[in-house]
């Protein structure tokens, strides 16, 4: 049986979650949202952690290089984790997908973590197809040169100086935890080789050589680096290992998270590759910490002085915290002297790895500048749309709210509208200046294209919102995803049921109920003739059904009674 309609719509999980950092700053009166942007000011370390699953992370160590130590930190996992369980629902494969990727997200915002995924849409070759053996048997799914080129492309783009992957390469583990160890320890010299997916260099990509590759340790004995990571911090009011147990908590679906007490705990490391020489069994040894190490680095006295300045401003920034006011100017100041040091750069003579690799790190300090900037701004923004579903060609209304919580003017506030090409909207709108405790109320108009594709529910938001204001003569830009999901989604949907039919030939039923549910998209009303497209000699008491649906998500059900026919 065909439906007239049909719709792919992915089931979307809308996370009503108390934040965190809320909770902690009530309890110690610490600033957490100014801290989690100014402590990363502190180093240029990048550190990358890789697994096949949401949830694989090694959340405990992974809050502790973020929070406790301000480098940036990130996870990237193979799929979404389609063939998991489900505690909280009836969701599998797809669906429970999409909230497993949600979950993760909501989860990495805690301990500090920015996820990825190699998984691309619902249903990507890279596929929770359940418990694999081997990694033969998981790349032989995947498809082997899909994964790696995408994995190849991931190392080059992010750049991560430390790379981890959250399993060891054994026999008794998942086949899908052993690929991405397999990738991970490939990927060592593959993303540094120019030969190695040549097409990336002509895209503007460079190649990448990852400075150390460790494992967790099989045991203290094996480890080459022990770090203590239980220690208490007082931003956040507990450990980070407890920290890392607040991210688990929200994958849900996976019953993850466990109260622990706050007690010392090690992370054993065992150093598998390094590209840089290891003169002790320090986790960054030799790996550029901050800006200060990297001026050692630069073959000119004018290039090392303005790195060291700058990192100096970096850290009075930092023990400025949590005097938002204070910090406001020196940021500004900051991100000058980035802009320079960028300029400086590129300019500069060098190797070509070296020089690379230090725009990367200024480029990365510049967004976090801008980060501290807005924070300390105290501007609060919030912005909504007339409708989370939008359907081809509809027009509505997005208002943006921009409010100045803090003590000082601020001045020469643009607002915009970040929107896929072909949407029309009102170009940004400004605004002179805006006092303490004053707010402005921004309304833009859009119109969705008539070929608009559909929501998919992995891809970037379609609407963003981003703000920007001036201080000190330079220019601090903030953007922000909608407070609800945007889906453009077809006009209508129709749901069998059942979706599939058995038939007893043996027993053979003179009818067969089947249903249509019918559901709106569309902002107003919809005419429907529904019919079901049958087997030969097959029938039904009325071919079709009229229905009327007058406004958006109203739905209708028709049922038709079906006259099997066996030929």
């Amino acid at each position: 049986m065909k439906k007239i309609f049909s719709l792919f719509f992915s089931l979307v999980l809308i996370l009503s979650l108390l934040p965190l950092q809320s909770s902690v700053a009530n309890e110690n009166d610490s600033d957490v949202d100014l801290w989690n942007a100014v402590k990363p000011l502190s180093t240029t370390v990048s550190f990358l952690n890789t697994g096949a699953h949401p949830d694989d992370e090694r959340s405990d160590f992974l809050a502790y290089l973020s929070r406790g130590l301000g480098v940036q930190t990130s996870s990237l996992i193979a799929n979404r984790g389609e063939g998991g369980q489900n505690e909280i629902g009836n969701e599998l494969g797809n669906g429970l997908g999409i909230i497993r990727s949600n979950e993760m997200i909501e989860a990495a915002k805690i301990n500090g973590v920015t996820a990825y995924h190699l998984s691309e849409t619902t249903s990507d070759p890279i596929y929770d197809f359940g418990f694999s053996k081997s990694p033969e048997e998981t790349l032989e799914e995947w498809g082997e040169e899909l994964t790696y080129e995408r994995f190849i492309r991931f190392i080059r783009t992010y750049k991560p100086d430390i790379v981890m992957p959250s399993f060891r390469n054994v026999e008794s583990q998942h086949g899908h935890h052993r690929t991405l160890t397999i990738l991970s320890e490939r990927a060592f010299e593959d993303a540094a080789d120019p030969s190695v997916y040549p097409e990336h260099l002509e895209e503007g990509l460079d190649v990448w050589q990852i400075k150390k590759l460790y494992l967790p340790a099989e045991s203290e004995e094996t480890a080459t680096t022990s770090i203590e990571i239980g220690d208490y911090d007082p931003i956040y009011g507990m450990t980070y290992p407890q920290l890392g147990e607040e991210s688990r908590y929200l994958h849900k679906s996976q019953g993850m998270g466990n109260d622990i007490p706050a007690e010392p705990r090690q992370t054993h490391l065992e150093l598998i590759q390094s590209s840089v020489d290891n003169e002790n069994d320090d986790l960054f040894s030799n790996i550029p910490y901050n800006l200060n190490e990297w001026a050692q680095l630069v073959p000119t006295s004018e290039l090392s002085n303005q790195l060291e300045a700058l990192q100096q401003k970096l850290d009075t920034i930092i023990d400025l915290y949590p005097n938002r006011d204070d910090i406001l100017p020196p940021s500004q100041d900051a991100l000058k002297d980035v802009q320079e040091a960028l300029e400086m750069t590129r300019n500069t003579d060098m190797n070509k790895d070296v020089k690379n690799d230090l725009i990367h790190k200024l480029e990365l300090k510049s967004e976090q500048l801008q980060e501290v900037s807005f924070i300390s701004s105290n501007l609060h923004v919030e912005t909504t749309a007339d409708s989370g579903i939008l359907t081809q060609g509809e027009e509505t209304q997005v208002t943006m709210e921009i409010t100045n919580n803090g003590n000082e003017k601020r001045n020469h506030i643009e607002a915009s509208l970040i929107t896929p090409e072909d949407w029309e909207h009102e170009e940004s709108q400004n605004l002179n200046d805006l006092d303490p405790d004053q707010s402005e109320t921004f309304v833009f108009n859009v119109t969705v294209p008539e070929d608009e594709a559909y929501y998919e529910p992995y891809d970037d938001s379609v609407l963003q919102a981003q703000v920007s204001f001036e201080e000190s003569g330079t220019n601090t830009t903030k953007t922000f995803e909608l407070d609800d999901t945007i889906a453009v989604l077809p006009d209508l949907s129709v749901e069998a049921n059942p979706d599939k039919l058995t038939i007893n030939t043996a027993d053979l039923q003179e009818e067969i109920p089947i249903s249509a549910n019918v559901k709106n998209y569309f902002n107003g009303e919809k005419d429907v003739e529904v019919s079901l497209n049958l087997p030969e000699g097959w029938t039904t008491e009325t071919e079709q059904e009229q229905v009327t649906l007058t406004e958006r998500l109203e739905e209708q059900e028709v049922t038709f009674n079906v006259s099997p026919h066996l030929i």
